[in-house]
């Protein structure tokens, strides 16, 4: 039976889960692994080249977790019947995050 009290919402949807957060890094690791296989010719017929084309694997991981991670402060405040995070907030913190890097890798090619 599912719980329908406020009160029974976790706390702190905003804090890290350290072993999501490990997993999610991991993923990462696995995308450019399978970003250097590519862009290297390593998907070749050989065992190097099946190694790399598994590694794919984690984009689809990478996806979820962020995905889960990007949505979970919105079903907690759909829970606790408050209003959700603020959408100005979040794509100015994610403008804040991205586009530096953006900027350097165009002004750099």
């Amino acid at each position: 039976m599912v719980s329908t009290d406020p009160s029974d919402v976790p706390d702190a949807p905003t804090s890290r889960i350290d072993s999501i957060t490990g997993l999610r890094a991991f993923a990462a690791l696995l995308v450019v692994g399978t970003h250097a296989g590519f862009w290297t010719g390593n998907y070749t017929e050989d065992t190097a080249g099946w190694f790399f084309a598994r590694l794919e694997a984690g984009v689809a991981v990478f996806f979820v977790l962020s995905g889960f991670l990007l949505f979970r402060p919105w079903v907690t405040a759909l829970a606790r019947g408050t209003s959700g995070p603020s959408l100005t907030r979040y794509f100015r913190h994610r403008a804040r995050r991205i586009l530096p890097a953006y900027w350097l890798v165009v002004i750099s090619t």
